[in-house]
């Protein structure tokens, strides 16, 4: 009886002395974190003062946004819901990358995307031991594409031309293209599954226009200071929701509806007329600010088609001749050329593909001068993935047209929501 009644009082020590070390520790590692960080920022500013004069300052910027981004994503990583501004962000002003020990890197926000799909599906599976989803009108192209694409990567190893010499490392590639592949559309599923509030998109409208500005100013201004990523389709981004603020949020005050179509026209100046040899720079910014007059005033859409046409018939030498002219000589033919060579692949490999960067090998096996990137996602999902009833670009972009259709002679708030189930700003676009 003594000795179960001393038992059972060492037990009890014993669970309180546990208790107590942990609470010191995690006191302790709160103290110890803040003293850490507070030193660290007081003994970086005069290092980065000596280095910067010496090395690169992007390695200067990175030593000293550590601490600060450890901190963020050790607090935001838990947060699904603020998945989509953190990854914006990182997007679109931080210029880090990690090396592959190729050429290619992986950017920042790729490798946020993937540690928070990680941990989500980890989540499920282990915590939750379960899989679900909200049901959405896009699931069903998402996770079919998702079946579609690790198939092909089995299908690829199993059945290439025994003609084809793929390095060793080659399956490692195709991993890695697979992943990528699959994370660009599985962000949307975890976007539909915990962001519920509006705000988040609101905020992340307003990052996009912040970054829209200062990239404007940098362009016209020829500041040589890289502040932001305004490559790939950010133009596009920029000029759509400004133009849609400008045109359709009657709570805007008249100034910053000014502002936000001052800011249009500056890019649209900066891509089609400074930059207009770049055709992917303009074409899908002009498509996307033509469908929007469009939805605002069938009149407007002609009067802007009408001064364009003015605007062309009187610089026809410049547009038509030379314009047109350049844009053939660098793109149009080569573009075209690529797209010949692929299908000299593809049209062999309907069946699932040649898998995720399967068609690499075959250009340097069968035609290695000749091999060209084709500079078009939908090509080269089809040639990775092959053609199937349902097509991942076709039934994807159906259902949010449809549901953008839907939602057209809604409210402006609506129309906000759709950028939920379109995150394009975060996907990864060449």
């Amino acid at each position: 009886m003594i000795l179960g009644n001393r038992w059972h009082s060492f037990n009890r020590d014993l669970v309180r002395l546990k208790t107590g070390l942990v609470q010191f520790f995690e006191t302790a590692w709160t103290v110890w974190l803040r003293w850490a960080v507070i030193i660290g920022l007081l003994l970086a500013a005069p290092a980065a003062g000596i280095l910067i004069a010496e090395i690169n300052p992007l390695y200067v910027f990175i030593v000293i946004s550590l601490p600060i981004g450890l901190i963020a994503v050790q607090l935001g990583l838990p947060r699904f819901d603020l998945a989509p501004i953190i990854i914006l962000i990182a997007a679109a002003f931080i210029p880090i990358s990690l090396p592959t020990g190729r050429e290619s890197r992986i950017v920042d926000s790729l490798l946020l995307t993937i540690i928070y799909l990680a941990n989500w599906f980890l989540r499920m599976i282990i915590v939750e031991k379960r899989l679900h989803f909200v049901p959405t009108p896009v699931n069903k192209p998402i996770l079919y594409f998702v079946i579609i694409t690790l198939l092909s990567v089995v299908w690829s190893m199993a059945f290439r031309d025994p003609l084809v010499t793929a390095w060793p490392s080659f399956p490692v590639v195709q991993i890695a293209s697979a992943i990528v592949m699959i994370v660009s559309p599985g962000i949307l599923l975890l976007i539909a599954n915990h962001v519920h509030n509006l705000k988040i998109f609101k905020a992340m409208v307003i990052i996009m226009l912040i970054a829209g500005t200062i990239g404007v100013i940098r362009r016209l201004g020829s500041i040589d200071l890289n502040l932001v990523n305004d490559g790939g389709l950010f133009t596009m981004w920029v000029v759509g929701l400004a133009a849609s603020l400008a045109l359709f949020n009657e709570k805007l005050r008249w100034y910053w509806r000014v502002l936000l179509l001052v800011l249009t026209g500056a890019w649209v100046y900066f891509r089609f007329g400074i930059q207009i040899t770049w055709l992917a720079g303009w074409l899908s910014a002009f498509t996307a600010l033509g469908v929007i007059i469009f939805m605002r005033s069938k009149k407007m859409l002609l009067l802007v088609l009408a001064a364009i046409v003015v605007l062309i018939s009187f610089n026809a030498d410049y547009y038509l001749d030379k314009v047109l002219a350049d844009e053939s000589d660098e793109s149009g033919h080569t573009r075209m050329m690529a797209w010949e060579i692929n299908w000299r692949v593809t049209g062999s490999h309907l069946l699932f593909g040649t898998g995720p960067a399967g068609y690499a090998a075959y250009y340097m096996s069968y035609f290695p001068a000749d091999g060209m990137a084709t500079h078009s996602n939908y090509i080269d999902i089809v040639a990775q993935t092959g053609i199937s009833p349902h097509n991942f670009p076709l039934d994807f972009l159906s259902v949010l047209a449809w549901l953008g259709y839907e939602i057209m002679f809604t409210d402006f708030k609506a129309g906000v929501i759709l950028l939920k189930l379109w995150p394009m700003p975060l996907l990864p676009v060449p």
